[in-house]
């Protein structure tokens, strides 16, 4: 039972990331950058991609791991996989500035919105090839 709670509390996660995507995206449509909307933005998704990668770092990969065998071998992929996304957001973060998202909008956008289409897909992948493998966790 506690199993699913977590799934179910990863899933709840995975919507409110998707909820600032798309806040996200729609500051990205302005024809210039609003530096405060951004900024929040930006905060809040980090925010809770911080917080998920940590609960997962906490109840997800250690059962997985723990079940070993196919379950074992997709969290260790999937974590090493997701690390690079992570280090990818932190660049992203340190490199574009506000003066250089100000002199660079077009550019921005463009960065951004990779980041994003990188993360709902990942948001994908946990809910097709990781999450199901929990019930494995609770038999281990």
């Amino acid at each position: 039972m506690k199993k699913v709670a977590e799934v179910e509390t990863m899933c709840a996660q995975h919507e409110a990331l998707r909820e600032i995507a798309k806040l996200y995206r729609l500051e990205l449509a302005r024809p210039a950058p609003d530096a405060r909307s951004l900024a929040d933005c930006r905060w809040k998704l980090m925010r809770l991609v911080t917080g998920h990668l940590a609960y997962e770092g906490l109840h997800l990969y250690p059962a997985l791991y723990k079940a070993g065998g196919t379950a074992g071998e997709t969290a260790r992929q999937m974590a090493d996989e997701i690390g690079q996304l992570s280090c990818a957001l932190q660049c992203h973060v340190r490199d574009w500035t506000a003066a250089r998202i100000e002199s660079d909008w077009p550019g921005y956008r463009a960065a951004a919105e990779e980041l994003i289409v990188q993360l709902l897909r990942r948001l994908e992948r946990e809910e097709k090839s990781l999450y199901p493998l929990m019930p494995m966790a609770k038999a281990a």
